[in-house]
């Protein structure tokens, strides 16, 4: 999927469905794990669109980050996202594919969802 993902046929494909989700929502909260970060980048979202995005990159394997708020967290035992990226905002105990079985990591992920909702307008945060 990843070296897919590289491909006009997959942003062709996917970008519409993703840019009609995107405007349901003031904002939209991706957790992406491993290549998702590279698939999000290989939709060619515009500044516009990638305003109301925060990603939170598990382990990313992607060539880069895209232009919008995105935290990345990655594992000590990560070789495989280290060698895409040396530098990371978040370390924690687990290897490529432990994640999601990590305490340390739903932490963090409330953590930035919390914020995420508390900056939201007092109306929308009343609605949910």
């Amino acid at each position: 999927m990843y070296l897919r993902s590289r491909t006009s046929a997959f942003a062709a494909a996917y970008r519409q469905d993703l840019v009609t989700l995107l405007a349901r929502a003031e904002v939209t909260v991706f957790i992406a794990g491993s290549c998702g970060l590279e698939l999000l980048l290989n939709l060619h979202l515009t500044a516009s669109e990638l305003q109301c995005i925060r990603v939170i990159a598990l382990g990313p394997v992607a060539r880069g980050r895209p232009n919008c708020e995105t935290i990345l967290v990655q594992g000590r035992g990560d070789w495989l996202s280290r060698y895409f990226f040396d530098e990371a905002d978040y370390r924690v105990e687990c290897g490529h594919i432990g994640y999601l079985q990590s305490s340390e990591v739903l932490g963090l992920c409330r953590h930035h969802i919390g914020e995420v909702q508390q900056h939201r307008p007092a109306a929308l945060r009343e609605k949910s």
